[in-house]
């Protein structure tokens, strides 16, 4: 193999020769996913490129790898953007969770948050595979009215959850924050700003902490009462 390009010519007979060192080079070879590559290509050569399906369209599973003589390596490396890991709707719900978004794929995460209704205070808890309890979130935030001067903070410490983006007078709040390392066994930070609106005015809420534990967290979940809206999770690395 290796031979380089060649453009065959219409009718042209093909020898063994041709299809081992031209046409090997140049077709992509799709696969259902690495086990079906495996048993098709038991010994790759370097520079090989093939597309796996096993995946949806976002999926990071989905996509070019070329074999770079030791492992088949995305065409994309995984990182070098945002990419979709999950995302969860609900209406007039208890909590949005969104599972499984959370892995060593990606070291940190973005999570943007659209709601249209809530009836109580929006607070945020990280998820482990079945659970979304615990304690530890240590939080500050602050707040400031759009076209007012007033302002106002909160500290919390050792707490069940992060204050969330709204509250209870709130409508149709909408919020981004990054979430720093929560798949790893190290303390899990949180920074993000939330809009919202309130019978009195427009705000803005300025949330930092952290979750003072080990654990490898798997997910996110946004709990209140009557709670209607859009939670999505994109992976990124630094």
């Amino acid at each position: 193999m290796g031979s380089g390009f060649r453009t065959f010519q219409s009718g042209e007979v093909l020898t063994s020769s041709n299809v081992q060192n031209f046409l090997m080079d140049q077709a992509v070879m799709v696969f259902a996913g690495t086990a079906a590559r495996g048993s098709a290509i038991s010994s790759p050569e370097t520079g090989m490129v093939s597309y796996r399906t096993d995946g949806t369209a976002d999926s990071k599973r989905e996509g070019f790898e070329f074999y770079d003589g030791a492992a088949w390596t995305r065409l994309i490396p995984l990182g070098s953007g945002l990419v979709k890991t999950g995302s969860a709707t609900g209406s007039s719900a208890s909590s949005i969770s969104v599972t499984d978004c959370f892995s060593s794929t990606y070291t940190n995460y973005c999570v943007v948050a659209t709601f249209t209704a809530n009836t109580a205070d929006i607070t945020i808890r990280m998820r482990t595979t079945t659970d979304d309890s615990g304690a530890n979130y240590n939080w500050t935030e602050s707040f400031s009215r759009i076209g007012t001067s007033s302002t106002g903070s909160t500290v919390a410490a050792s707490a069940t959850s992060w204050s969330g983006p709204g509250d209870s007078n709130s409508t149709t709040p909408v919020a981004i924050y990054t979430i720093w390392r929560p798949n790893n066994a190290s303390t899990t930070y949180i920074n993000g700003m939330t809009l919202a609106s309130d019978a009195l005015s427009n705000y803005r809420w300025q949330l930092d902490g952290f979750l003072s534990t080990s654990t490898q967290y798997t997910g996110i979940s946004f709990l209140s009462t009557g709670l209607t809206g859009t939670v999505t999770v994109y992976g990124y690395s630094l």
